[in-house]
């Protein structure tokens, strides 16, 4: 695991921008006639080619590593045999074209050579990364696109300012995304929605995306029914009683609670009631222990007790022993 991360971390957070000064020392030193966007297009392009190799969470960083440096070998090679020989710019281009092609069919082939590993990638998150990688590579590929047919049309000056630009803003997009584990392509907040849903899902196989989105939403509205209604100091307050207020079905209603909160019902109650219990004896910490279990909703003393002991891992008599002691303290 570590040295996966180590290969990560060489590969995609420093590589691409040590390729990028490499290919501006041979553009500028080596070579140093021409246009300095003209050089520094394909520079840039070079790097981006780097970060479209980065890994996918559930993918082997070893693989990526090899790639990225057998591509970054040629891409240099490339350039200084172009500059050598002055070789057209079609050839010069061509392995940034081929790189990202070749290394995105040997990753579908490894996928799909494993069937146990593939039927594993119908995760939520796996699906939105799939996605982003392949919105960033159609985005590459436009790029490189209108970058070899800039001669062929006369139009090299405006290419060379334009694909610039947009290459810069894909390569920080991409740069982010490697640094950081973020797609950069649906917004930080719905990524981490994603990812909950993701979970779920990994948790329960047996249930699909949308029904896990609905009973995070069902538990929602439980949780802020409870925090500003608090129908649990009502002694006969019942899972009946919540699914009538919520509008919802008592099954989804049981399933939503026991997901998120990892509780059945009688313990969502009780854990609500215990903690009123405790803001109770927070505020007056003179106040009956007898007094504290009924208005907090319980029926007899006996089950407070054991409520409060299961939440609080002391029962309500010493919590309410330490309040008195570090009041006097």
């Amino acid at each position: 695991m570590m040295s996966n991360v180590f290969s990560y971390r060489i590969t995609m957070r420093v590589a691409p921008g040590l390729l990028i000064v490499l290919m501006i020392f041979v553009d500028t030193v080596l070579f140093p006639s021409g246009n300095a966007l003209t050089t520094l297009c394909p520079d840039i392009l070079a790097g981006a080619c780097m970060l479209l190799m980065y890994p996918l969470s559930y993918e082997d960083g070893r693989f990526s590593f090899v790639c990225a440096f057998v591509a970054a070998a040629v891409l240099i090679l490339t350039r200084l045999t172009a500059g050598l020989f002055g070789l057209p710019i079609m050839v010069m281009a061509l392995p940034l074209l081929l790189a990202p092609v070749a290394y995105g069919m040997l990753r579908l082939y490894g996928r799909y050579r494993n069937v146990r590993a593939l039927c594993r990638l119908d995760g939520v998150w796996c699906k939105v990364e799939d996605d982003a990688l392949a919105f960033y590579l159609k985005a590459y590929m436009a790029l490189l696109v209108l970058y070899l047919l800039a001669d062929p049309l006369g139009l090299r000056h405006i290419a060379d300012i334009l694909v610039s630009l947009c290459a810069g803003v894909l390569f920080v997009l991409l740069y982010i995304r490697a640094y950081s584990g973020a797609t950069c392509f649906i917004g930080r907040r719905k990524e981490s929605e994603v990812r909950r849903i993701s979970a779920e899902w990994e948790a329960h196989p047996e249930m699909d995306p949308g029904t896990a989105l609905q009973l995070e939403r069902i538990y929602r509205k439980v949780e802020r029914y409870m925090n500003d209604r608090k129908p649990f100091l009502d002694y006969d307050f019942s899972l009946d009683a919540l699914a009538d207020a919520m509008f919802c079905n008592k099954a989804y209603l049981s399933r939503a609670i026991n997901l998120h909160s990892g509780r059945n019902f009688r313990q969502y109650v009780n854990h609500y009631r215990v903690q009123y219990a405790t803001q109770m004896m927070d505020s007056d910490p003179h106040v009956r222990v007898m007094e504290v279990a009924s208005r907090a909703g319980f029926h007899s003393m006996v089950t407070f007790s054991m409520a409060f002991k299961l939440n609080m891992n002391i029962t309500p008599g010493e919590y309410r022993a330490g309040l008195q002691v570090r009041r006097l303290q």
